[in-house]
């Protein structure tokens, strides 16, 4: 799971540049106990559209590639183990609402609550 302590600036650099495609590529929803993938067909481009609106309208987009990047370094982040394929993170000491999850082929994606 410590491999995933990346995933924060991954997505950040993603959506900075405007690939929300790609953001998505790395989220899971958990629905109903089950996890949703958005990087399949029929999901992803809603997705990258419903993210891309988002991502305009939020003060993200001003950020310059250096902010960005000091902004999500894994230095700030710490993952806290479920017990259950998942694990909390915390930035800078403080619990965040933002969870990972492991997938069954082993990969790591962003879980999110609601999209």
């Amino acid at each position: 799971m410590q491999r995933g302590l990346q995933l924060p600036q991954e997505m950040m650099t993603k959506m900075v540049a405007g690939d929300a495609a790609g953001v998505c590529d790395m989220m899971v929803l958990s629905k109903d106990g089950t996890l949703v993938r958005f990087d399949v067909p029929e999901l992803r481009e809603q997705c990258a559209a419903q993210l891309q609106t988002g991502i305009d309208s939020s003060s993200m987009k001003s950020m310059t590639p250096e902010q960005v990047k000091e902004a999500s370094d894994p230095k700030h982040f710490e993952l806290h183990d479920n017990g259950d394929g998942t694990a909390t993170f915390a930035r800078d000491g403080k619990p965040s609402p933002t969870k990972l999850a492991r997938l069954d082929d082993g990969s790591l994606r962003l879980l999110v609550d609601n999209f």
